[in-house]
C-alpha cells in the first residue's frame, strides 16, 4: 500500500509440482484420521473430489462439519458418540469430529441428525 514492497523472483529449482487429486484422496477411513485431519480434509476437498466416510452402516459425502469438544471415552472410530441438534459427532483416531451436512449416494444434501434418524445405528 506504501510501494516499500520488493518483488523477489520464484527460485526454480524449490518449486515442486502436486499430483492431480483423485476420488481415493477423498476417501477418509475414521481410524487412521484425527478429527482436525478429517476437518482440513472436508475443508480442502471441496468441491471436488469431496470426501466420503462412513456414516450410519453406509459411506456418504460429508459437505461440512467441524471438531467437536465431546470426549470419546473408549468409543470406537467410526461410533456416533453424541448429536447435537441437527449434527452428529463421531469418533476418530484422537477426538471426535461433528458432522453437519452429508449426501448419501444418490440424494440430495442433508443434516447428518436427519439423515441418521432414516437409517438403522446398531
Amino acid at each position: 500500500a506504501n510501494g516499500t514492497a520488493v518483488a523477489t523472483p520464484q527460485d526454480d529449482a524449490q518449486a515442486t509440482y502436486a499430483p492431480r487429486l483423485t476420488r481415493e484422496d477423498g476417501a477418509v477411513e475414521w481410524a487412521m484420521v484425527t478429527a482436525a485431519d478429517a476437518d482440513r480434509r472436508v475443508r480442502a476437498l471441496q468441491p471436488w473430489p469431496g470426501v466420503t466416510a462412513p456414516l450410519g452402516g453406509r459411506r456418504v459425502r460429508i459437505i461440512a462439519g467441524t471438531v467437536s469438544e465431546t470426549p470419546v471415552d473408549g468409543a470406537a472410530p467410526g461410533d456416533i458418540v453424541a448429536t447435537a441438534g441437527e449434527e452428529a459427532d463421531v469418533a476418530t483416531a484422537a477426538g471426535a469430529y461433528r458432522v453437519a451436512y452429508v449426501q448419501p449416494p444418490g440424494g440430495r444434501v442433508m443434516a447428518a441428525a436427519a439423515y441418521l434418524r432414516g437409517r438403522r445405528v446398531a
